[in-house]
């Protein structure tokens, strides 16, 4: 019979007596084993135990995008019902007749108080969301579906962390067609409904309130002539989609101030197209008591305008107190540019055009970057960084 080597007998050894402390050895490359998990395989691994979910899951939900597809996995699981009592304890002190109740279930809740950028991209998904929040929330708001009721103390507010909130184009187009048309969403399904969507407004505010809202452009936005026939005869021409944003920052802002909110540190911002500038110089936000920013998407070269051109409807009015700053983008076709040109306007009405580069420096120092000072703005906006 062969000998065996002792390189072989010292596995056969090792393997006959395999269990868990033979692998200690591996301890000192442990954590370099979880960080390529958590790196490459974040989803399977988070669903291996509750530690990991909460570790890894939170950071997939900094940068939220909701829509159609994906809402119902996005706030499954945020509430769960709580059943009826037996009929010899009903109370009507404590309980409506007809109405379930409900409790936040603190996992769910705890990744949505991660979320710091939030888009909406679609009209459903807002809809939903005020179905959601009136239903097992308790609307606090008088022009929302239900009937004002004080909120329950366990039930607050969805979203603590939002730092940048942004409604798609999509969704800008939706609210102008509701604006003008009151017409409700087809859904296509069982969960339709017919709540306004200008309904959610009110929600929406209370429980993002973010630091800075932006609004994509509805580009060549028009009601349906099937409408115009039920509208007033309007002294300044047909429907335009300016009057839907003039209402929407308004109500927006006006439900923004609850909760010791800042209402002074909300930022507003625009994103249309060079051909656009002349129809967003008529915004003029009076009541809204909010800087705006207006962030053309395409450069300046191709817009074939002046700055001195572009930057004339755009003054400070004492009186109204408000005041527009231009952004162009360096390149349009990039959905994230690396580099930004602006046209602001100095004290002295002189437009200046700035450069941002990569590192964050500008070609001036005039204007610092940085969020919500009281002399600064904040002339990237969020969603072209992330």
């Amino acid at each position: 019979m062969a000998v065996q080597s002792p390189s072989l007998q010292d596995w056969q050894t090792y393997t006959a007596t395999f269990n868990l402390t033979t692998i200690e050895p591996i301890f000192e490359v442990h954590n370099i084993i979880l960080d390529t998990l958590i790196t490459d395989k974040s989803l399977t691994l988070g669903r291996t135990c509750k530690s990991y979910y909460d570790l890894i899951v939170p950071s997939l939900y900094h940068d939220l995008k909701i829509n159609r597809e994906n809402f119902d996995s996005i706030f499954y699981g945020l509430t769960r019902e709580i059943p009826r009592p037996p009929k010899k304890d009903f109370s009507w002190d404590t309980l409506d007749y007809g109405e379930p109740t409900y409790k936040v279930q603190d996992r769910k809740w705890k990744l949505l108080k991660a979320v710091h950028f939030l888009t909406f991209l679609d009209s459903y998904s807002v809809e939903r969301f005020l179905y959601r929040v009136t239903d097992e929330f308790n609307s606090v708001f008088e022009d929302s579906y239900k009937p004002t009721r004080f909120r329950d103390e366990n039930l607050g507010r969805i979203f603590e962390s939002i730092e940048h909130l942004k409604f798609s184009k999509e969704l800008m187009s939706d609210f102008a067609t509701h604006f003008f048309g009151q017409l409700p969403v087809d859904f296509d399904s069982e969960q339709m409904t017919d709540r306004h969507l200008f309904n959610s407004i009110p929600e929406l505010a209370f429980h993002c309130q973010p630091s800075s809202l932006c609004l994509e452009w509805p580009h060549n936005w028009k009601l349906h002539s099937v409408y115009l026939e039920d509208l007033p005869d309007l002294d300044l021409g047909p429907p335009h989609s300016t009057e839907v944003i003039r209402v929407l920052l308004k109500r927006f802002k006006d439900h923004c101030t609850m909760r010791k909110y800042n209402k002074n540190k909300l930022q507003l911002r625009l994103h249309v197209r060079y051909h656009d500038w002349e129809v967003a110089s008529h915004l003029r936000p009076v009541g809204i008591g909010a800087e705006i920013v207006v962030d053309f998407s395409d450069c300046i070269k191709e817009s074939g305008l002046t700055s001195a051109y572009l930057g004339s409807p755009f003054r400070h009015d004492r009186e109204v107190g408000w005041e527009v700053g231009f952004l162009f983008r360096h390149d349009r076709e990039s959905n994230t540019p690396r580099r930004f040109k602006y046209l602001v306007r100095s004290d002295h009405d002189i437009p200046k055009e700035i450069q941002l580069f990569d590192d964050g420096t500008k070609s001036r120092r005039d204007f610092l970057s940085r969020l919500h000072t009281s002399e600064e703005m904040e002339w990237v906006c969020a969603c072209c960084k992330h």
